[in-house]
């Protein structure tokens, strides 16, 4: 890091980075050094949305959970399926076997202010291990949406 970049305070490096609206350009920030990279995170990992077992197993994979990952920069969580069917009869993607492997990472949203779950099918009992894997996550939620879910005993 050159000299006048150390120079900078940090509340100048983060309002420039709060001016960053495009993904590429925040990714490039989050790279240049430690100043930046918190702060780029936060932009970068604000949305945080699951369509499919696969891209939970992916961010599973790569997202260490904890509480000074990624995973506490996201406030606005969404979980949803996009089977063409609205009925049991298309297999759930987050079902008893997926979710103990989420959970940690699900703990790990700490700053998750609105949660959008839809277009799921789930029996009742999937519903509360998923609510419950969440954790302590949920204490700060101001708004839980749940659309066009379907629970079935």
């Amino acid at each position: 890091m050159t000299t006048i970049m150390s120079g900078l305070p940090q509340e100048l490096i983060d309002h420039i980075i709060d001016r960053v609206h495009d993904r590429k350009s925040l990714e490039a920030c989050s790279l240049v050094c430690s100043q930046w990279s918190a702060r780029s995170r936060k932009h970068l990992f604000v949305r945080v949305g699951f369509t499919s077992i696969r891209l939970l197993q992916r961010w599973c994979a790569r997202i260490r959970p904890g509480a000074l990952g990624p995973s506490s920069f996201v406030e606005d969580l969404s979980i949803a399926e996009y089977y063409l069917s609205s009925t049991l009869h298309s297999p759930p993607w987050l079902h008893k076997s997926t979710i103990p492997d989420a959970a940690p990472h699900l703990q790990s949203f700490s700053g998750l202010r609105v949660s959008e779950i839809w277009r799921l099918n789930m029996y009742t009992d999937h519903v509360l291990l998923v609510l419950h894997s969440f954790g302590s996550s949920l204490q700060n939620v101001t708004r839980l949406s749940l659309r066009h879910v379907v629970v079935e005993r």
